[in-house]
């Protein structure tokens, strides 16, 4: 695993909000076409229910993230689960995060939308 003073760095150079990482797909853009082929994997995982204040944001973080571009119901539920999307290239060569919401027993209409989206930024990435 990455060293923590590692992670805190590259956290504090990147948008790491809630959401689909726009630098991401900015990235993919620069692929050959024979590596742009992927998979769209997704899959949640508990996390601890906690609210905590982050002095760096003003705001108090573990409720229920959408992200602000999407217009999908909003909630003050504190989240119990991590949703994360990541595209997986076919030939193995790489496999990237693209995207992470907090969760508490998201809809099934909620992950559908989540999932047209991610699949439309990723075709619009190539």
């Amino acid at each position: 695993l990455p060293n923590p003073s590692s992670l805190r760095n590259w956290t504090m150079s990147v948008n790491a909000e809630p959401g689909f990482q726009r630098d991401v797909f900015s990235a993919l853009k620069q692929f050959n076409d024979e590596d742009r082929d992927c998979n769209l994997v997704f899959d949640s995982m508990a996390i601890r229910k906690q609210v905590m204040w982050n002095k760096q944001c003003q705001k108090y973080i573990g409720y229920c993230n959408y992200d602000n571009e999407l217009h999908l119901e909003g909630s003050n539920t504190v989240a119990t689960e991590a949703l994360v999307f990541m595209l997986v290239g076919i030939n193995g060569k790489w496999k990237w995060p693209i995207g992470y919401f907090f969760i508490d027993k998201i809809k099934a209409v909620i992950q559908a939308e989540l999932i047209k989206t991610a699949l439309i930024l990723a075709g619009d990435a190539g």
